[in-house]
């Protein structure tokens, strides 16, 4: 007898093994629709404007399957911010040592990844309801530049503390990112952008004497 007879024969419920992936891949399949469809939105109209009748229409998803998964639309950012963000960490992560060709790849590849998420960077960098998030972000990109700019503080003896510089590094290129996005079609290239943040933050915080800016 199976396991799913002996259990009704017992009066218990039947084994649900089978159908947890199931509903598993139609989870990950509905938010990956609603994602799609709220992107797609985002290029057309501001997020306060768009309802959530308007997003599971675009998506093809029924509003109460909708609030299946999510409180409101705001909750709904919010997860997919959370996600954007661990997909940035895991692209992005902190290099070791004092080489300064690591790091000028990571910021070269977080501006990439902010191209082709610019609708929800601009969120998260200009609307007042995602500071935490941004902070999260600022949290990254210190954790990426802490290990050399320590390193740099060993060897030559730096009166500003790394954690320190940092913070100032951080918070600059955030605001670079900003500008960067806010021009539409970005005039400059992830690569030159990386290059010039570099040259920007000076040799006396990121390079010793001698070195340069990767070419």
């Amino acid at each position: 007898m199976s396991l799913d007879k002996r259990a009704r024969a017992l009066g218990q419920s039947p084994s649900k093994k089978s159908a947890a992936p199931r509903d598993d891949l139609r989870v990950r399949r509905t938010r990956l629709m609603l994602r799609e469809a709220l992107l797609a939105l985002l290029k057309e109209k501001e997020f306060d404007s768009i309802s959530v009748r308007e997003l599971t229409a675009r998506a093809k998803v029924r509003r109460s399957t909708f609030y299946l998964h999510y409180q409101d639309k705001d909750a709904f950012l919010t997860q997919l911010m959370k996600e954007m963000l661990d997909e940035f960490s895991r692209k992005v992560d902190p290099v070791e040592g004092s080489s300064q060709e690591p790091i000028w790849d990571a910021i070269m590849r977080w501006f990439q990844h902010a191209a082709a998420h610019a609708e929800l960077y601009h969120i998260l960098l200009g609307r007042s309801g995602m500071r935490a998030h941004a902070i999260q972000m600022r949290g990254y990109i210190e954790k990426l530049m802490l290990p050399m700019l320590e390193e740099r503080v060993r060897a030559r003896d730096h009166a500003i503390p790394a954690e320190i510089q940092s913070r100032f590094l951080a918070s600059a290129f955030m605001g670079v990112l900003e500008w960067w996005l806010g021009r539409g079609q970005p005039p400059y290239s992830a690569k030159e952008m990386g290059q010039w943040l570099l040259a920007l933050s000076g040799s006396s915080l990121l390079f010793a004497p001698g070195e340069g800016v990767p070419q």
